[in-house]
């Protein structure tokens, strides 16, 4: 009876909000062979330049339409991808909505490849990373450091918050489960997904707008192909290693082009201290703080959302670009060379 109850109210909400913009959908492969599935959202008055958003994990491309549209209605014409082992992209394990991977080094490599298959598009390139994806994108611009114009790190995982456990337990299990036969198991306190234990799982101390959150739940329970139930021991072990890079100071240092970091205090999904330690290493780094705010800032509640919106509006108009009428391909092939 609830279940019934939270289909019909979806669908009240679905109906009442009107129309929302389609994304034009696309895929390309990478060179190990997976298939890997993008959007762009155009937009329809005076571009300002280009965005590019980056998922977090377990993110699929139709669960941030509303915020793409947002950033349609600023003048940006928004690309986004599916993350492999997530949403509509391949799968890397016969456990369909296991998130898994063996090294970040796969996902930085996809994110060139999906940079480099693109023509040419106006300046400047902003890129928009939500907590993964804001990690994947600092490695990124490590490696391209004039390819993006401004990255915008929404609660980025610069490490990740092991909460009860003591960090360094929380490491040597990850690592030890990857290593002794159990990379492909789901990290306690995961499982494959379902609709019920989704709902359940709904925490406000940790999601910001209940709405949005069940909203989240029964799409994908209707589009299970594109669900992930949580990290594999893998994924896990991959995250730390990947975050000793990014942490490093000569890393940090040499990251020159602007940043507005957007950090939750309260974040129970990655360490809000690590990313003030950052920001203060990288030159052109700026960061505010989201008091009320919970992890997915773009999933909270709608006045969250609003000053987000307008923060971005903001640092974006004060953004110089860096290289205008270049086409990024040309910089990002340059790079690679």
């Amino acid at each position: 009876m609830v279940k019934k109850f939270v289909f019909f109210l979806l669908s009240v909400i679905t109906l009442t909000n009107g129309s929302v913009a389609e994304p034009v959908l696309g895929s390309f492969q990478t060179s190990d062979g997976q298939m890997i599935r993008t959007a762009k959202w155009e937009a329809k008055s005076k571009k300002r330049g280009t965005l590019f958003f980056l998922q977090g994990m377990g993110g699929f491309i139709e669960g941030y339409t509303d915020f793409a549209q947002k950033m349609n209605d600023l003048g940006f014409d928004v690309f986004t991808l599916d993350w492999r082992g997530q949403g509509g992209s391949s799968r890397i394990t016969e456990k369909s909505t296991l998130l898994h991977i063996n090294s970040f080094d796969d996902y930085v490599r996809d994110l060139e490849g999906y940079f480099a298959q693109q023509k040419e598009f106006a300046r400047p390139v902003i890129v928009v990373g939500n907590s993964m994806g804001g990690h994947i994108a600092l490695r990124y611009i490590y490696n391209h450091p004039n390819a993006v114009d401004g990255l915008i790190a929404l609660s980025p995982m610069v490490d990740v918050n092991t909460n009860k456990y003591p960090y360094f337990v929380a490491r040597a299990l990850a690592k030890s489960f990857k290593n002794l036969g159990g990379a492909e198991k789901f990290v306690f306190g995961f499982k494959s997904f379902d609709l019920d234990k989704c709902i359940a799982s709904f925490d406000p101390d940790k999601y910001g707008d209940r709405g949005k959150y069940i909203s989240d739940c029964v799409f994908l329970s209707s589009h299970q192909d594109l669900a992930t139930g949580g990290p594999s021991f893998s994924w896990l072990a991959a995250a730390f290693d990947s975050c000793d890079k990014i942490k490093d100071y000569d890393f940090a240092s040499r990251i020159l082009i602007p940043v507005l970091m957007v950090t939750v205090p309260k974040d129970h999904l990655v360490d809000a201290d690590a990313q003030r330690e950052l920001c203060a290493i990288m030159p052109k780094c700026r960061q505010i703080l989201y008091q009320d705010g919970h992890h997915n800032l773009l999933k909270d509640r709608d006045e969250i959302i609003d000053r987000l919106v307008h923060d971005i509006d903001r640092f974006t108009k004060d953004l110089p670009s860096l290289q205008k009428g270049i086409p990024q391909s040309v910089l990002v092939m340059n790079q690679m060379d």
